[in-house]
């Protein structure tokens, strides 16, 4: 696996694979991967590109998820 990346917006054809908390409060990430997450267990041995995108302040995970997605349909 590659060196992880930070960017401030998500990139075309980059897939969402986990929206994460930042170490305390209600700061979140999403783990973005250029392998389609169905795709991604059989790409174990393969070497894939993966970025944080930074997501800002929500009050929950469902919330983090959906301003990641709105993000990404955007492009």
């Amino acid at each position: 696996m590659s060196n992880i990346e930070y960017i401030d917006r998500p990139l075309n054809h980059w897939f969402i694979l986990q929206v994460l908390r930042k170490r305390r409060g209600w700061e979140w990430r999403a783990l973005l991967i250029d392998v389609d997450p169905d795709d991604f267990v059989s790409h174990r041995g393969c070497p894939y590109k993966s970025r944080w995108l930074d997501l800002g302040w929500h009050k929950s995970r469902a919330a983090a998820w959906a301003a990641a997605e709105e993000m990404r349909r955007k492009l």
